[in-house]
């Protein structure tokens, strides 16, 4: 099982988390779906729940702030420096919509849209590095950027993570990888008709089966499992309306 031990290099997508109306009903959800555990790190942290899986952290769930506030999962990028991240994504014509703040004993954040919309985060370790499980179930294994144009996404990121993060072309899709590796670790789909966002997608031990555990809990399916080349992949929204990708390594 792959395990992080070691902070992400930066450009890389190092953690992902919720804020829902009823974190309760969400970790009966979560749980029943992507086989997590949690544990609630109590009201200094605003009872922020950790999601793990045998041991190994995977993402983060928090309490709604205001019911204004959407709900959507937020993916952060890990950075070597948030505040200088913070002035590149000002400087290429990005927003930043909470400052840089300092988690006291775990690191620094804050959030961001990029030019075309879409939010992101951004997390430097100091010292928690973020998920330590990926490309396993339970675990981020995808993220996919969906925008309006992709040539225009391709320069913003690149000018955060210059020396980090490259993009390459396959079969017609911009593939995101970390500089000097093969394998891509996400993608860039242009011309889509949905509202800028990063759609990321959990391994999970049965796409099948996870999807109706969703529908049985009152989600619902996007993008019903279908084989792939990858495997069995599909897109679900949970009960407030958050999308997320499902992912396995069954075929047919």
């Amino acid at each position: 099982m792959p395990i992080r031990t070691e902070a992400w290099p930066a450009g890389t997508p190092c953690w992902l988390d919720i804020s829902v109306p009823d974190p309760g009903a969400a970790q009966d959800f979560y749980g029943a779906v992507l086989g997590w555990d949690f544990e609630d790190k109590g009201e200094e942290y605003g009872n922020y729940v950790i999601a793990s899986r045998n041991g190994s952290d995977a993402a983060g769930l928090g309490p709604q702030q205001s019911p204004d506030q959407p709900v959507g999962w937020m993916m952060y990028l890990a950075s070597d420096d948030a505040r200088a991240t913070a002035a590149a994504v000002r400087d290429n014509g990005g927003q930043v919509v909470v400052e840089p703040m300092e988690m006291p004993g775990l690191g620094h954040m804050f959030i961001a849209a990029d030019p075309q919309g879409a939010a992101f985060g951004v997390w430097q370790a100091q010292p928690y590095i973020g998920a330590a499980l990926y490309n396993e179930p339970g675990g981020l294994v995808w993220e996919q950027l969906m925008v309006p144009d992709a040539d225009a996404a391709q320069r913003f990121y690149g000018a955060l993570f210059p020396d980090t993060l490259e993009f390459s072309s396959q079969d017609g899709a911009v593939m995101l990888r970390r500089t000097g590796e093969e394998e891509s670790i996400g993608g860039i789909s242009s011309g889509t008709d949905q509202p800028p966002h990063w759609l990321c997608y959990f391994v999970v031990d049965d796409a099948t089966k996870a999807e109706a555990a969703v529908l049985e809990r009152g989600g619902t399916s996007v993008q019903k499992v279908a084989p792939s080349e990858w495997g069995n992949m599909g897109v679900v929204a949970d009960p407030w309306g958050a999308t997320f990708g499902l992912g396995d390594s069954q075929q047919g």
